[in-house]
């Protein structure tokens, strides 16, 4: 008797320093996904391998046409491609990984795909944190109540010159229209993604944890000399910072520091979890030391906002910051945004007027914005027939 013919599907991935996580798509929704744990793998076919026996073990079999992941790294480099998170995992051929698989494998950079993921982002997918104004005043800016930056032209322009230009912005996308993602998991990652006129998206990933940190005070500037020191490139970005692997980095540095004035015991080996709840409070962990978590939260809370101030500066993201990864969602809730908001109004009186309207929004259950992001890329495709 001849086997059923199985359904075509995608096959999507987000594929993170901690947790790869894969799927099944139709074409119209998600079918079956599961997540697993990249220190149990020793390389990203295992993940795929082991995913693809799950599938038939949970009666979810398909045929996939082809891939789509979202990955950490250069992803134009598909011989020597490696990701900046997974060592072990060295270098990787994904041509050759295609004919071993049977499918194309497609890659998009994973913050690409985050910011993707923003264009179906609804209102009950998001928190939106107040800010405030510069008269200390609470707001509450949304999405649909932004402002777009005007542009004013001079009365005494030569008309040619109004004309071109009156063209020129009619043609630009507003800034309303674009958005900043930034995601803290095991690092720190970003992307802008813009709505242009015609209904297209335009996604630009970016390097902005290389943003140099900013101390603020004597005993941040003390730690993060620290930091930097025990760092083997001597990193300084604000990504080596804001996100799990960062926390944990800033308290071994203040806990050295305590250490050597004889405040504290040894530095233990930590996680980023134990860090953030024996800082928040809600834990006493032995060998942890609450001030080491603490300066250590408030560095990494420094660190996310100055991320977000860059983003709002330097790339007019006016429509909106997404805040998005692992950490985020785990921390949101004890999270200090009144320090987090006083650090990202940290700068000049001048520049308060592109900062003080601009909403940051907070992704739910943001583990899942990368395979999201992954989805719509072959959202709306046949999986019969790859584009």
């Amino acid at each position: 008797m001849d086997s059923p013919e199985l359904k075509k599907a995608f096959l999507i991935a987000d594929i993170g320093g901690t947790n790869p996580r894969l799927a099944l798509h139709d074409g119209d929704q998600i079918i079956y996904e599961n997540n697993y744990k990249t220190e149990d793998f020793a390389s990203p076919e295992a993940v795929i391998n082991q995913f693809i026996t799950d599938t038939k073990t949970n009666g979810k079999d398909a045929d996939v046409s082809h891939a789509v992941f979202a990955a950490a790294g250069p992803v134009t480099e598909r011989q020597n491609f490696r990701f900046p998170l997974i060592e072990k995992w060295g270098e990787i051929d994904w041509d050759n990984m295609e004919e071993r698989l049977g499918f194309p494998i497609e890659l998009v950079n994973d913050f690409d795909a985050q910011a993707m993921n923003v264009r179906q982002i609804t209102r009950d997918q998001i928190e939106t944190l107040p800010r405030a104004d510069l008269r200390g005043e609470a707001t509450q800016t949304t999405l649909s109540t932004s402002q777009a930056v005007t542009f004013t032209l001079p009365s005494d322009a030569p008309s040619g010159k109004t004309e071109n230009t009156k063209r020129l912005i009619a043609k630009a996308p507003e800034a309303k229209d674009r958005f900043g993602v930034i995601g803290s998991g095991t690092a720190l990652g970003a992307a802008t993604v813009t709505r242009n006129p015609d209904g297209s998206t335009t996604v630009l990933s970016s390097q902005m944890g290389v943003v140099p940190f900013t101390p603020t005070t004597d005993e941040q500037q003390d730690v993060f000399k620290r930091f930097v020191e025990n760092s083997p490139q001597h990193k300084s970005g604000v990504g080596n910072i804001a996100g799990g692997q960062g926390l944990v980095d800033i308290y071994t540095a203040a806990h050295q520091l305590e250490h050597e004035k004889g405040n504290t015991g040894d530095v233990p080996k930590v996680t980023a979890e134990q860090v953030s709840n024996v800082a928040f409070g809600k834990d006493i962990v032995d060998g942890i030391d609450p001030k080491s978590a603490s300066t250590a939260m408030e560095m990494f809370t420094h660190a996310l906002a100055q991320s977000v101030q860059t983003m709002i500066l330097t790339n007019n993201t006016r429509g909106g910051v997404f805040l998005s990864g692992g950490v985020i969602e785990a921390i949101k809730d004890d999270m200090d945004w009144e320090t987090f908001e006083t650090r990202l109004m940290n700068i000049g009186e001048h520049h308060h007027y592109w900062m003080k309207d601009v909403p940051v929004h907070i992704v739910k259950d943001s583990s899942r914005n990368g395979i999201e992001g992954a989805a719509v890329y072959v959202t709306g495709a046949d999986p019969a027939e790859p584009s």
